[in-house]
């Protein structure tokens, strides 16, 4: 390449015009060497402001004749010259048609890490939402569930007891034991014990379980009772050899009549599947 040596530099003149030959001097050379150098804008209004400052400054230096008389007839030629010279044109058209699809590129980019992240903290969101409906529910369903058992748990515990206090009470009375016919037997043990009959505390229409409003597992259509039993089915008593006693305590008997009066109980008010189980089972 050739390099025009000269001494007292204009600093104020590009390199461009130092390493050129004046009759080489041309718009679209000083923009691509321009756009060879680290410090190049990518613009043309200020590249082209520079090109015109290094003209001015070539004009008023102490250069020769030849540098002078290139300079100005570029100068001359300055105003419009990229519209005049299509390779100027071209050239500045394609840096910028560069730079706007970088632009383009670079929103897009943005616009979808935006998105993602706007997106991923309303999932967030609405996760933690749901978590905390969920929570929400399942807390009002278990305080249902535990303000339906109370009352249950407690009659439950208070009826247990009473078997405990009645056997308490015939001890201390030290009644005799129960003995004569098969009838006589059932009448005495129906009268004595409370709990030869089906259980008291599973009323078919006062039990808690039938609570339709409060209770949180049953819906009012799909309740169940046995109650088609025919007239003339009964567990009719037969003394075997292998009948069951505790004690002086003939279960086996005491059974019979408890299957009875489930019997009974099917046939006048019937047998619901959530509160007599264990009447439906012992039939």
């Amino acid at each position: 390449m050739f390099v025009y040596l000269i001494y007292n530099r204009n600093f104020d003149v590009d390199s461009y015009f130092d390493e050129t030959l004046p009759e080489k001097y041309r718009f679209l050379d000083f923009y691509e060497y321009r756009k060879r150098q680290n410090d190049f804008t990518f613009s043309f209004s200020k590249e082209s402001r520079k090109l015109l400052k290094s003209l001015d400054a070539l004009l008023e230096s102490e250069r020769c004749l030849d540098f002078k008389r290139k300079a100005k007839t570029l100068k001359d030629r300055f105003e419009n010259h990229r519209l005049n010279n299509k390779d100027v044109s071209d050239f500045w058209n394609e840096i910028e048609l560069n730079i706007t699809q970088d632009m383009m590129e670079n929103m897009a980019e943005e616009t979808v890490e935006q998105h993602l992240a706007t997106k991923s903290t309303t999932k967030k969101k609405k996760r933690k939402d749901q978590n905390e409906e969920d929570h929400e529910e399942k807390t009002t369903k278990r305080k249902k569930i535990d303000d339906y058992f109370s009352p249950v748990y407690e009659t439950q515990h208070d009826q247990a007891q009473q078997p405990c206090e009645n056997a308490k009470n015939n001890k201390n009375n030290e009644e005799p034991p129960v003995i004569g016919s098969p009838d006589d037997i059932l009448k005495q043990y129906h009268q004595s014990d409370g709990h030869t009959t089906p259980s008291s505390y599973s009323p078919i229409l006062k039990s808690p379980i039938l609570d339709f409003v409060n209770n949180p597992f049953l819906e009012e259509d799909s309740i169940i009772s046995i109650d088609d039993v025919p007239n003339e089915l009964t567990f009719e008593y037969i003394d075997q050899i292998n009948e069951f006693f505790l004690g002086e305590t003939n279960v086996s008997l005491l059974f019979n009549n408890y299957q009875n009066q489930s019997l009974k109980l099917a046939k006048t008010n019937g047998l619901f599947i959530e509160s007599n189980v264990h009447e439906i089972l012992s039939s």
